[in-house]
């Protein structure tokens, strides 16, 4: 199946943990031993998050049929960045795509990087502090704050 609708790849949050889930691409896939998220192209006819569930299940064994967010990424081809929030870590049954797997804290935990998380590094240090601080206990969505006018 062809894959030129760009790509979605998932950023596995664990809110009891506080750590991120990064794959360990093997040999046998582009951009070999480098960390990086789970996730692929977008098929032909495929919705993004129809194409985030697929690969989530292939590359992981986890059955996600909503996410959290989103994030478009700047880029030459569309690369949509997922957000999964976990109650508890777990073990992803992996493919042939990833020889191993770590729960990290922040990227700077594990070496070498992606290329394409290398190139939004920024964005995507930014959702992984978004998704921190809407999983701490006393959040309160920004909408639902009141503001009031003081005199001074």
């Amino acid at each position: 199946m062809a894959k030129s609708n760009g790509a979605v790849f998932c950023l596995i949050y664990c809110k009891t943990t506080d750590r991120f889930l990064m794959e360990y691409r093997s040999k046998d896939v582009s951009n070999p031993h480098q960390y990086g998220f789970f996730g692929g192209g977008v098929e032909d006819g495929e919705s993004k998050i129809a194409a985030m569930t697929r690969e989530l299940r292939e590359e992981t064994g986890l059955v996600a049929r909503s996410f959290d967010y989103a994030l478009k990424m700047s880029s030459k081809k569309p690369i949509h960045l997922f957000v999964k929030i976990m109650k508890n870590e777990f073990k992803p049954r992996l493919s042939w795509e990833s020889e191993s797997y770590r729960w990290v804290q922040d990227l700077a935990d594990v070496q070498p990087l992606h290329s394409k998380i290398l190139n939004s590094y920024g964005e995507v240090r930014r959702l992984m502090q978004a998704t921190r601080v809407a999983c701490a206990p006393n959040y309160v969505e920004p909408s639902t704050l009141r503001t009031t006018k003081t005199k001074g």
